[in-house]
């Protein structure tokens, strides 16, 4: 797919389980970079802090987590952008999903969050709204200190890694503002 600076990239994610309890999908980070390597520089992080979409805090952002229609998937948009101002460059996005059993999604690292212009506060894409408010501050910390204060000092099994993965799109190209790719005719 060709996008050109500011149009909005569509993606999913969706984890399948067939015969599993119920799973809620989260998209814990995302990142974009011109090659494969989601390592490689230059790189931009739209997505961090365990579902924070850091891209819809910018000057006239549409970026934003789409209201869900399964548990299963979450569907998000990021504005396509340039790293440099070539004509054209191709593009990578790489994300770390993790699948919860729904009844243990109430945690700060369980969360879909995009910052809403018109309130200008950060919004959950469903649930409870305060679990966005760590998206300005280090959610790791606030998850580590409510997690404690409800299991006491028992160590809980690690029992979710199994649910992880990360997966990679593109390339996707994407086109500076300025070129248009159109045309021009007249008909009577």
């Amino acid at each position: 797919m060709v996008y050109q600076q500011g149009e909005a990239v569509f993606l999913e994610a969706s984890v399948e389980a067939p015969g599993h309890p119920p799973l809620i999908l989260y998209v814990d980070y995302c990142v974009a970079t011109l090659k494969p390597d989601p390592l490689s520089l230059p790189s931009y992080k739209f997505i961090t802090k365990h579902g924070c979409l850091m891209d819809s805090v910018l000057p006239g952002s549409s970026s934003k987590f789409l209201p869900r229609g399964q548990d299963n998937r979450l569907c998000f948009s990021v504005q396509a952008f340039h790293f440099n101002q070539d004509s054209w460059e191709q593009m990578f996005i790489t994300c770390h999903l993790r699948a919860t059993l729904k009844e243990n999604s109430h945690s700060q690292l369980d969360k879909a969050c995009f910052f809403d212009r018109p309130t200008f506060s950060w919004r959950a894409t469903e649930g409870d709204t305060a679990l966005c408010e760590c998206c300005d501050n280090d959610c790791l910390r606030q998850a580590g200190e409510q997690s404690s204060s409800h299991t006491g000092d028992k160590p809980q099994p690690d029992t979710e890694k199994k649910h992880e993965a990360d997966t990679a799109v593109g390339p996707i190209y994407t086109l500076p503002r300025s070129h248009w790719t159109g045309h021009l005719s007249v008909r009577h």
